[in-house]
Formats: structure tokens, C-alpha cells, sequence
């Protein structure tokens, strides 16, 4: 009877204390509502991006077909050592040019987004001062009465 515990116990050691407590029912939520929420479409700063956002695709084939990155480490990615070293590596890249095939580009349907993206991030922004309009009128104010001292 001993042993029998003991190996329960050490069963339960390796899982957490909500682990080994059993999952209850939340009534307090409304799934109903819940699933709205999911269903819901995702807001998007961008109006461009919004218009031709397909719903029915993923969010890395939406933002591939309009020429946008989803992993950044994908599209850019990190040098190999190979690379860097060349002279240590040079047999095993002429066994693997015989191996590896091409891999053919896709076409991107909506670069317009992207060339959109590109103008507004290239236009110039007037600054806007950090400050509330009430603070900068009583900034003003004070200079006024007491100059720049």
C-alpha cells in the first residue's frame, strides 16, 4: 500500500498544481458572446491595408500577396556560417548545389498597397508639440509675463 502512494505521488510531482486539479465549467462566462468576439474582423490601422484585406486568407498570405513581411526573420534572413566561412564549407556546398532545387517566386497581386505604404512613410510630418494645447497656452502666458527667465 506504501509503494502504491509513493508512486502516486511521484507521478504528480511532475505536473503542476493546476494540472492535477481537475477543469471545472466557468458558468460567470458568456461563450456566446465570446465567439462574437472571435468571429469579429480585426481592426486595422492602416486604410489601404483594410481595403484589400481578404478575409477568407490567412494573415501571412494576405500580407504576402501585398508585397508586406509577416516573419521578418524569414524574409530577412540571418547570414549562415557557411556563408561567412566559405573555405571550410566549399565541399559540402558543392554536394548540396546537386541536391537543393529552386524555389519559384510568386507573384504579388496588390503592390499597390505597398508602394501606398512607401509613399505616406516618405512624406514629411509637421511636429506636433508633446504638450497639451492648454499647457502650451499657459507656457505662452507665463513667457509672456515673465520672459524667458
Amino acid at each position: 500500500n506504501f509503494k502504491v502512494q509513493r508512486k502516486l505521488l511521484e507521478l504528480n510531482m511532475a505536473k503542476t498544481k493546476k494540472q492535477r486539479s481537475r477543469q471545472k465549467y466557468n458558468y460567470s462566462k458568456n461563450r456566446k458572446r465570446q465567439w462574437k468576439k472571435s468571429k469579429k474582423k480585426a481592426k486595422i490601422g492602416n486604410k489601404s491595408i483594410e481595403a484589400a484585406w481578404d478575409e477568407r486568407k490567412s494573415v501571412s498570405q494576405n500580407l504576402r500577396e501585398m508585397g508586406l513581411s509577416h516573419d521578418v526573420n524569414k524574409t530577412i534572413p540571418l547570414p549562415k556560417t557557411r556563408d561567412i566561412m566559405p573555405k571550410v564549407y566549399q565541399l559540402k556546398d558543392e554536394e548540396m548545389e546537386t541536391d537543393s532545387p529552386l524555389k519559384k517566386s510568386k507573384k504579388r497581386k496588390k503592390l499597390h498597397v505597398m508602394n501606398q505604404l512607401e509613399m505616406e512613410a516618405n512624406t514629411p510630418q509637421e511636429g506636433t508639440p508633446r504638450l497639451s494645447s492648454e499647457m502650451v497656452r499657459y507656457c505662452t502666458y507665463m513667457m509672456d509675463k515673465h520672459g524667458e527667465d
